[in-house]
């Protein structure tokens, strides 16, 4: 079993799902890779998270309302990739899709690593990943300097476009000819779009293969 074999086959073999055969190939090179040995502790991390999560017996006050403030955001377009995993793994993909849009605004205290990794496992992303994204332009430069206090530049070379979410990420855009406007164009910073197109999700940064304008 090769590293590729072996990540395919992950969620199934920590379920215990692989026969027996294949279960022994995996503890064989589980063994002898240690990147995949780190992706077997992560993932079963994320899991014990997930299940200490959503098995909370009394949620609190405020969760409907938060719940029902992310559905109606761009994280119903999520909704429609999860469906596709069948029902068994859908629900543990929609528990995974709540959580984060509920940490988002409570800040909760499960670290940033196992918040993306709960991202892929709800929707299934590499670090290639087609997407239907909407978002809101701004200057990535200005947003830094509003953020963290990194001085910008934009009044001696002007404003660079990226793209912020409704999670609060800021997602570089490369410059290509379809995305040249929104880099570059000043009039468009503060307006909503959605763009089609691909994220590299380690780099922060989004190819753009076409996009429209949001109300």
């Amino acid at each position: 079993m090769n590293c590729k074999q072996f990540r395919e086959s992950l969620d199934c073999y920590l379920d215990g799902e692989l026969s027996a055969a294949a279960s022994a190939a995996a503890d064989a090179h589980r063994k002898e890779c240690p990147q995949c040995e780190r992706a077997v502790a992560h993932l079963e991390q994320l899991k014990a998270t997930l299940r200490q999560t959503v098995g909370t017996a009394t949620p609190p006050s405020a969760l409907d309302a938060r719940i029902r403030s992310a559905v109606a955001t761009p994280w119903t377009r999520s909704f429609d990739t999860i469906r596709a995993f069948g029902p068994r793994r859908s629900v543990l993909a929609l528990a995974a899709v709540l959580i984060l849009a509920v940490t988002v605004g409570t800040r909760s205290p499960i670290e940033s690593s196992a918040a993306n990794a709960m991202d892929r496992l709800a929707l299934r992303l590499d670090d290639t990943s087609p997407v239907i994204l909407e978002g809101r332009i701004l200057c990535r430069d200005c947003e830094l300097e509003r953020r963290y206090g990194v001085r910008a530049s934009c009044k001696i070379i002007g404003h660079h476009g990226a793209i912020a979410t409704a999670d609060g990420r800021i997602w570089n855009i490369v410059e290509q000819r379809t995305s040249a406007a929104l880099i570059h164009d000043e009039r468009l910073l503060g307006r909503t779009v959605v763009v089609r197109g691909r994220l590299f999700r380690n780099s922060r940064a989004l190819v753009i293969e076409s996009y429209e304008f949001g109300s």
